[in-house]
C-alpha cells in the first residue's frame, strides 16, 4: 500500500517553478545541431558555467509537489494527463535532466577548472539526494539513474560502470513495461493497478539508486 503523508503545509508555487526553469535550467543551455548524441551544451566559459551551476537550487524543483500530485492521482484514479491538469506540479523533469546532461558533457569536454567540475558534481548529487529521499515520481528516479550512469561511464566519479549500467538496463525495462501497461485501458481498476505498480518501481529503484551511490570510491 502507498504510505499517505500529510502535505498540508506544502503549497506549490508555479511562478517559482517557471522562473527557475527560465533563469537557471534553460539559460546556460544551447543545442548543437551537429551532435551525434544528445545535443545539449552548457555554457563553455568556465566562469559562466560556475556562476550558473552555483545558482542551481534543487528545492526550486519543488519535488514534493510531484509526489503530492502522484499520490492524489493514484487515489483518484487519474491518468498521467489528468494528473497534470488536476494536480499541478513543477514540470521541470526534462529541463533539469538536460541541464545536468549538458554539465556532464562540459566536465568531460571543456577546459573547466576543478572548482567548476566539483560544483557540477555537487549539484548533481544534491538532485540525486532529493530524488532518493522524496521518491517524487518514477521519471525522476529514471533520470537520476541515467545521470549517475553517465558520470560513471565518463569516469567522472570513482564508480564501477558495470553497476550503473546494469541498473540503467533494469530501470529501462521497467519503464517499457509501465508504458505498455498504461496504454492498455482507461478503466479505473486498471489505472489504479498500473499506478500502484509505478509506485512500487519508484520506491524500488530509488533504493537501488542509493545502493549504487554507496559504491562510489569502492571500485
Amino acid at each position: 500500500m502507498i504510505l499517505l503523508i500529510s502535505f498540508s503545509a506544502f503549497a506549490f508555487d508555479q511562478q517559482e517553478c517557471d522562473t527557475f526553469k527560465k533563469e537557471v535550467l534553460k539559460k546556460p543551455i544551447s543545442e548543437d545541431p551537429t551532435a551525434m548524441d544528445h545535443p545539449f551544451r552548457f555554457a563553455k566559459q568556465d566562469s559562466d558555467a560556475f556562476e550558473m551551476l552555483s545558482k542551481y537550487d534543487v528545492k526550486k524543483l519543488q519535488l514534493e509537489s510531484t509526489k503530492i500530485s502522484r499520490i492524489k492521482a493514484y487515489k483518484n484514479c487519474q491518468t498521467e494527463q489528468d494528473q497534470k491538469q488536476n494536480y499541478p506540479f513543477c514540470e521541470a523533469h526534462f529541463d533539469n535532466y538536460n541541464f545536468f546532461r549538458a554539465a556532464i558533457f562540459g566536465m568531460k569536454h571543456y577546459k573547466w577548472s576543478e572548482k567548476t567540475k566539483e560544483i557540477a558534481k555537487k549539484k548533481i548529487f544534491e538532485y540525486l539526494d532529493e530524488v532518493q529521499s522524496m521518491e517524487p515520481a518514477f521519471l525522476d528516479v529514471v533520470m537520476g539513474i541515467n545521470l549517475l550512469d553517465m558520470l560513471a561511464y565518463d569516469n567522472l566519479v570513482n564508480l564501477n560502470y558495470k553497476i550503473t549500467n546494469a541498473l540503467k538496463r533494469d530501470v529501462e525495462t521497467a519503464r517499457e513495461e509501465l508504458a505498455n501497461k498504461f496504454s492498455e485501458s482507461k478503466e479505473c481498476s486498471v489505472i489504479k493497478k498500473n499506478r500502484f505498480k509505478e509506485d512500487e518501481y519508484t520506491k524500488t529503484f530509488a533504493k537501488r539508486l542509493v545502493l549504487a551511490r554507496q559504491q562510489i570510491g569502492q571500485k
